[in-house]
């Protein structure tokens, strides 16, 4: 108990609440939190955010004394790069408007790194991001266990968990992700007698492991096999990088002892198409696995204290247990291999053979490795390799897609961020997005070798790992929530692992400052901030101009139905803010063939296919205003050109043959 309070009284003397840990702490409840906000996906979300993070980023560049670590601004320099060539790729892409969101994205991603790598002048200040994220995350947590409670089945989609993010993967990362700070809490290991301060209580461990075996038994409620692929390729990473992995490997040993009970109350939420029997069964066997965690977990840590302040040292019998149970494991995985061979072949011929027809749903997504992910790569492949140096432009993607796929699914990018670099930048993409991964690795590595090897390090390459290797498979990279949190971790990474690195950056400033050291010229010492300051401005212009146009297009649409006039006003609103905005077009044109303005509203869609020509939704609301107006004739061409740019989509070829039907269905969306 005077353990505990000694520890609290530590914590409440270095919490020091400067304004950049208070900022840090809200930037990881945001990230948190973001799941109630779709993880901030939509634009009108995700861009008045992203402008006030410009304006607290010029706070903090001016406010700083010091400059950031060099891979540190490397690493910011790459992503912003990568966002200002996407917008400069509307030069060539088929949709400028695409480009320019996806350019302004990857800006407020450049923007979000370098303040976190502003910011982080501690560790603790990391830690307390961290620490904000997994409270938030809690509160997540808390919300859904309430509704499998209730037995609440509009939580879960085909059986699988996807509120309150609403995209099933992405909501399955969030916990994979929030399992991370959790894992480092409870692993944790520093004591008053090794450096004279007093270290986390056991119970506090004990909470830390408890959180991540609720976080990881809620990731397996989600299906994602590219989750079950992040999690395992970060665990390797960790485990091979990361010194004290004897405590590591013993923890998650316990995590996985104490979760396999639930496993099959979890695994059958899905098979049961989420009954309300089945939620309620798996939320109480989650929390008591996740209690049976903690409860052994404090003990656990309890004992290897009180046995080193003894003087015993169990370290060397508790490695011959965890190595006897590799040897176990390995020696089962070598008399499996047939089965284990036979049955990867199996899911790879299943994985490119898109064998989504079988008969049968499996008692989980998690045994079969069929879907429509090879289709989207395959596109993506090949779009490159017609466009190996620029790709088809940031946005691009989805045409291409829709004339080529094999599949009906309705999507627009490749859920593959490599493969999206590839097919829309090319290798002007490729190599600047390479550079960076490789910047942020190196200063990881560096980061260890240092010394840095402390929990908080750990939950940082963790965190980066899962979330970069599910982004290779998945596109989360388009939830800033999620993304978010991985800036944080990449920036932790690139800061030195010495702890005086930023006092001693601090000395040379000052240094600098008395005329001490190197001088430079006052323009030299001006340039950078001018660069920064036009940068900023660069951002917060295009971010504005983006939210402006798609409020007025917004705005249009939501009136269209009872007050058409306001809808042609708000429609034009935007158009003169941006002549690429294809909504306003589509609102603009049904405005007008309201007031039965037919030409007129031909004219405003054959303006949008000029800016578009290979969109083929605005062939087909051609072909729908043709029909109104009894030119079948020109029905039939423009939606047979709507069926050349999607030859799969659902009704298309029968409305090129027979403009006249009354199905519509949806327009061939797919």
């Amino acid at each position: 108990m005077s353990n505990a309070r000694a520890w609290a009284a530590a914590v409440r003397a270095r919490a020091g609440a400067s304004p950049a840990v208070v900022i840090l702490a809200a930037l990881g409840a945001a990230c948190g939190l973001s799941p109630f906000a779709d993880g901030l996906y939509p634009s009108a979300l995700w861009v008045p955010a992203g402008l006030g993070l410009l304006v607290v980023l010029t706070a903090a560049v001016i406010a700083t004394p010091t400059p950031p670590p060099r891979a540190a601004t490397t690493a910011v320099l790459l992503v912003a790069a990568l966002g200002l060539l996407s917008i400069v790729s509307a030069s060539w892409t088929d949709s400028i408007q695409r480009a320019v969101l996806e350019g302004n994205r990857l800006l407020i991603y450049a923007a979000c790194l370098a303040l976190a790598v502003v910011l982080l002048r501690s560790d603790r200040a990391a830690g307390t991001a961290f620490a904000a994220f997994a409270l938030a995350a809690l509160a997540v947590a808390g919300w859904v266990l309430v509704g499998m409670l209730r037995g609440d089945a509009a939580m879960f989609l085909d059986g699988r968990l996807h509120e309150p993010l609403g995209y099933i993967n992405g909501q399955a990362s969030f916990f994979l992700l929030a399992v991370w700070p959790c894992l480092a809490l409870a692993e944790r290991r520093r004591a008053a007698d090794e450096d004279g301060r007093p270290g986390a209580p056991a119970a506090v461990a004990g909470l830390g492991l408890a959180a991540a075996t609720l976080f990881a038994g809620l990731a397996v409620l989600g299906q994602s096999r590219g989750v079950v692929i992040a999690a395992a390729a970060a665990l390797l990473v960790v485990l091979a990088l990361a010194p004290g992995r004897l405590r590591r490997i013993v923890a998650l040993l316990v995590l996985a002892l104490c979760l396999a009970p639930a496993m099959p109350a979890l695994l059958a939420v899905y098979s049961d198409g989420a009954s309300a029997p089945a939620t309620r069964d798996g939320a109480l066997a989650l929390l008591g696995a996740s209690v049976a965690a903690g409860v052994i977990w404090a003990l656990l840590v309890a004992l290897e204290r009180r046995g080193r302040r003894a003087g015993l040292r169990p370290r060397r019998a508790v490695a011959i247990g965890v190595t006897v149970v590799g040897v176990l494991a390995a020696a089962a995985a070598v008399a499996s291999a047939d089965r284990i061979a036979s049955f990867a072949d199996r899911q790879y011929s299943a994985f490119v053979k898109l064998d989504t027809e079988s008969g049968g749903a499996p008692a989980s997504r998690l045994q079969s490795g069929a879907g429509n992910r090879y289709d989207y790569w395959r596109v993506a492949v090949e779009v490159w390799r017609e466009h190996p140096a620029g790709g088809v432009g940031a946005g691009g993607y989805d045409k291409a897609y829709f004339a080529r796929r094999a599949t009906i699914e309705d999507i627009r990018q490749p859920h593959s961020l490599p493969l999206q670099v590839l097919a829309e930048l090319g290798v002007a993409g490729g190599l600047p997005f390479a550079a960076a991964v490789l910047v942020i690795a190196g200063g990881a590595w560096r980061r260890l070798r240092d010394g840095g090897r402390d929990p908080l390090t750990v939950a940082a390459l963790g965190l980066a790992t899962a979330w970069f290797v599910h982004a290779g498979v998945d596109w989360i990279h388009l939830l800033p929530g999620l993304t978010g949190i991985a800036l944080i971790a990449a920036a932790l990474l690139l800061r030195p692992a010495r702890a005086d690195d930023a006092a001693q950056l601090d000395a040379q400033r000052a240094a600098r400052a008395a005329g001490f050291g190197p001088t430079r010229s006052r323009a030299a010492r001006a340039a950078p901030a001018v660069a920064i300051g036009l940068a900023i401005a660069f951002a917060a212009l295009s971010l504005g101009r983006q939210g402006l146009s798609e409020r007025y297009v917004q705005r249009a649409q939501a009136a269209l139905a009872r007050e058409p006039d306001r809808a042609l006003v708000e429609a034009n609103r935007a158009l003169r803010l941006d002549r690429e905005a294809v909504a306003a077009y589509y609102a603009k044109a049904a405005a007008l063939a309201r007031f039965n303005q037919a030409a007129a509203a031909r004219s405003v869609l054959l303006d949008a296919a000029r800016r578009e020509p290979r969109n083929f939704v605005t062939w087909v609301l051609l072909g729908d205003l043709s029909v109104r107006r009894g030119d079948l004739r020109a029905a039939r061409s423009a939606y047979g050109r709507a069926l050349q740019l999607n030859p799969r989509g659902p009704g298309l070829a029968r409305l090129a043959a027979d403009p006249g039907t009354t199905s519509r269905g949806s327009g061939g969306g797919g």
